[in-house]
């Protein structure tokens, strides 16, 4: 996306372009999941697998960043940073692998959860910045007027075919690890639809496009958990932190 903003000449506008394309780019996605029947041959389980792969790699060094305390923060790499990420994933692997029932399922969370206590207790969270968020906000559509311009378009559809992939191959490895079977046709084409109105519409709300989150693949692959139920309980929790920014 910096590629394509430097392309089209920097700034607001060109975040305005990138949007514009972005919100094009979805129906890329919904074309591919309407023929999916018919391109599936194209993506076999080894170029799917490869995908995921490489994605997952590439997150290595995001995870890092995020490790020392976020790229770029001036304590950046500092003990407090340290400790607080190597409590959080020695509880989760921890619970996640020796706990029972519920505590085994909800390793990671409970993991994050001693982590934001530890945060709190040595100050690491940011209350001014909580103290200032308001209680209740609703999100603003348009807040950024789209313009489409063809060098941000054609880029940016292509990598809509490469978030595609990556979205077959987090619903291939979830439905395996998770339900033990492959995933159907039905199910493919529900999932990445739905991928490409939630990316399309970000752009509506001024936002660039969700991608999907592989770690998920992972957690599951421990709790074996995966349900309707588990979604939407998430999307409620993601809708609320929206209009209560506090």
């Amino acid at each position: 996306y910096l590629s394509i903003s430097n392309l089209v000449g920097g700034g607001l506008e060109s975040y305005s372009i990138i949007l514009g394309a972005t919100l094009l780019g979805g129906c890329v996605e919904i074309v591919i999941a309407c023929f999916y029947h018919k391109v599936k041959k194209l993506f076999p389980p080894l170029v799917i697998g490869t995908v995921l792969t490489a994605v997952g790699i590439s997150l290595v060094p995001i995870a890092i960043n995020s490790f020392a305390g976020g790229s770029g923060a001036a304590d950046y790499g500092s003990a407090p940073n340290l400790i607080i990420a190597f409590v959080v994933f020695a509880v989760g692997l921890a619970f996640s692998r020796f706990g029972k029932g519920m505590a085994r399922s909800c390793g990671m969370l409970i993991g994050i959860l001693v982590g934001y206590i530890m945060a709190a207790i040595m100050t690491a969270c940011l209350p001014t910045t909580v103290a200032e968020a308001s209680w209740f906000s609703l999100p603003k559509l348009m807040p950024v007027p789209l313009k489409f311009d063809l060098r941000a378009i054609l880029p940016i559809c292509l990598i809509y075919v490469s978030m595609t992939i990556e979205s077959m191959a987090s619903i291939n490895a979830i439905t395996e690890v998770g339900l033990g079977r492959r995933v159907k046709n039905k199910e493919m084409v529900g999932g990445l639809i739905c991928d490409a109105i939630g990316s399309s519409g970000a752009a509506v709300f001024g936002v660039l496009p969700n991608t999907t989150f592989n770690q998920n693949v992972g957690l599951v692959n421990m709790t074996k958990i995966v349900n309707r139920f588990s979604v939407a309980t998430g999307a409620i929790f993601l809708c609320l932190c929206g209009f209560l920014p506090k």
